[in-house]
């Protein structure tokens, strides 16, 4: 069952005009990718949401970077739930990479399928370590 993505379109519009909601969770929901991209756009307007919970729904990596870049701009959220995405190695890093702007927010980032890093050219130790 789930909301699946066309359901994230209603919420997303909604979260944008929240006045009073502040714990959401659409952990194993379907949304996917274009789900998780419509929530993040809607929540670099909102300023309400405290928790979000989008575990298990399938965002993969282009959600993953939706996710990440929403976090650069978002200082109300405090908690995040996005394990068992299949974020992969890139959208992993991106959101790890917004942690460095964005250190106000808990997220939990477990069991989305990292590969090794990808090393290309002059690549440091610190960036691959990501430090």
């Amino acid at each position: 069952m789930g909301i699946h993505k066309k359901g994230t379109k209603f919420i997303s519009e909604a979260l944008k005009v929240n006045k009073q909601l502040v714990i959401l969770d659409l952990s194993s929901n379907f949304i996917q990718t274009e789900g998780a991209i419509d929530i993040s756009e809607a929540l670099k307007i909102n300023n309400k949401l405290k928790e979000l919970d989008i575990s298990f729904n399938n965002i993969k990596e282009e959600g993953g970077k939706a996710v990440a870049e929403m976090l650069k701009v978002n200082n109300t959220l405090v908690k995040l739930n996005i394990c068992h995405n299949e974020l992969g190695s890139e959208g992993v890093q991106l959101i790890r990479k917004a942690l460095k702007i964005n250190k106000t927010i808990d997220v939990d980032l477990g069991e989305n399928r990292v590969g090794q890093p990808k090393i290309t050219g002059w690549t440091s130790l610190e960036e691959m370590l990501d430090l």
